[in-house]
């Protein structure tokens, strides 16, 4: 019997698990994470014994994105205690009166200034007393803090400080989080990543115990555990794991790319809508809503029209496709648990949502009237003078709303020079709403019904011992 190798993709509400065999995926399995957990999956599936098991884990990015990360410390040179914040990038318009900036993941109470310098040569201008952290201890185990972010000035050429501060951390039991371990230029980018890392370690660590449970259930209770990250795979306990992780899902799909020559991508998946320009380029960071973060990735867009979009009013009283992201939870009505409509239960109210794995059998059939009863209900306008309303036909409102998504889609689109492959669960479901604008703005594309494409990308993944390839050896 051949060893077999496991691969897995963890997405906020969904999951895919796969077996792989030679390089091929020969078996898989799509499931709402809601309903089934990991041990009772593992269980199941893997009968056979596997080699290894590489996950492919989103989880922690909706997590952050959602602000459900865990309470951390953040040590810095004394006297930037606010730059991170202060620098955080302008939300909307930059010139109106209502500007914000997003939500910050620091807490300022747990933000503290280090008396030390060096200069950007890494030469000492003052020395690192570490009896000035001895207060620090008390306090953050008073916090029942563990995870520790430390962003000194050059500590990229000269990290002396920042290994003494981590030293004398690990020693009372602190997990540590160095900037001088990022591979970003500026230091507003490493100390970004030193504290996205710190924020989400514990939620981190938590997976990866609950995935070492699951395989106990299985006949391979030894096997190792590996993430696929931005630019290659990392044992799972990797101390960088967790911002590792947040771009798995594109290392997966430009494996795909490279594979079948494809030039643009274009991913329409259940849970996310990403892009994959034509001119591929890795970089060691990209500009996030707080600023630039000094995590590895290959160019990519996330598109701004995404499922869990939420159907709203607009400023002039028409249904519009909005900005805010509902998620999964509570989720769309269509799945029986939302309230208000999404772009999704549009598609399902065409009929665009059959066969999709995962999701189909979780449709429920009997809310479609809620639907219609919600979109009627919020683009009924007052006629001024007749004391009526004026009601639409619910089917015109959602071909409105159809051809919104439509629209915005093409303006992620419109810069594309070449032909573009579309794949994804909903890829050949929305091929016909789709195709007719692509042909009008003369976007040659080709579309691909294979399923269980981000698996089929990680299997490929697998082919490569990553750990030891240089983190551009994707690079063209």
């Amino acid at each position: 019997m051949s060893v077999k190798t496991g691969v897995l993709y963890l997405g906020d509400s969904f999951a895919e698990i796969g077996k792989v065999e030679f390089g091929k995926l020969i078996e898989t399995k799509t499931w709402y994470r809601g309903r089934e957990p990991l041990s009772k999956v593992f269980s199941q599936f893997f009968n056979d014994p596997i080699s290894e098991l590489l996950v492919c884990n989103k989880s922690l990015h909706s997590i952050y994105r959602k602000r459900l990360g865990n309470r951390f410390a953040f040590l810095v040179t004394s006297g930037f205690e606010n730059w991170l914040d202060i620098n955080r990038p302008v939300v909307g318009a930059p010139l109106s009166l209502d500007a914000e900036r997003a939500p910050s993941i620091l807490e300022p109470e747990f933000v503290f200034g280090v008396q030390a310098r060096m200069d950007r040569q890494g030469g000492i201008l003052q020395d690192l007393n570490i009896n000035d952290l001895e207060f620090l201890v008390s306090k953050l185990k008073m916090h029942q803090i563990k995870d520790v972010a430390i962003g000194l000035l050059h500590a990229n050429v000269n990290s002396e400080h920042e290994n003494k501060i981590a030293e004398f951390l690990r020693s009372q039991d602190f997990r540590v989080h160095l900037s001088s371990q990022m591979q970003g230029i500026s230091e507003t980018s490493r100390w970004w990543a030193a504290v996205l890392n710190a924020y989400l370690t514990p939620i981190h660590l938590e997976q990866f115990q609950e995935l070492q449970q699951a395989l106990q259930l299985t006949t391979s209770p030894q096997t190792e555990i590996y993430l696929l990250g931005g630019d290659k795979k990392v044992p799972y306990n990797h101390p960088l794991a967790p911002i590792q992780s947040f771009f798995g899902p594109i290392m997966a799909l430009e494996m795909w790319r490279k594979k079948w020559n494809a030039s643009a991508l274009l991913y329409l998946g259940v849970e996310d809508f990403w892009l994959l320009p034509s001119v591929r380029q890795h970089r060691c960071c990209i500009t996030m809503e707080l600023g630039p973060v000094a995590i590895p990735n290959f160019t990519h867009t996330r598109l701004s029209i995404q499922n869990t979009q939420r159907i709203q009013k607009s400023f002039w009283g028409n249904l519009e496709i909005s900005q805010n992201e509902m998620g999964f939870e509570p989720g769309p009505i269509c799945l029986g648990k939302g309230l208000a409509p999404q772009l999704l239960d549009i598609f399902w109210l065409k009929g665009r949502l059959d066969e999709v794995p995962g999701l189909s059998d979780r449709l429920v059939e009997r809310f479609k009237p809620r639907v219609l009863e919600s979109l009627q209900t919020q683009s009924r306008n007052f006629i001024q003078g007749s004391h009526r309303f004026e009601d639409k036909n619910p089917m015109d409102i959602i071909d409105e709303l159809e051809q919104e998504f439509v629209k915005k889609l093409m303006v992620d689109l419109i810069d594309l020079n070449s032909s573009v492959v579309v794949i994804g669960a909903l890829a050949f479901n929305l091929q016909k709403l789709i195709q007719p604008k692509c042909n009008a703005l003369s976007i040659q594309t080709k579309w691909s019904d294979s399923p269980s494409v981000l698996l089929q990308a990680m299997a490929l993944c697998n082919e490569w011992t990553m750990e030891n390839q240089p983190s551009h050896f994707l690079t063209h």
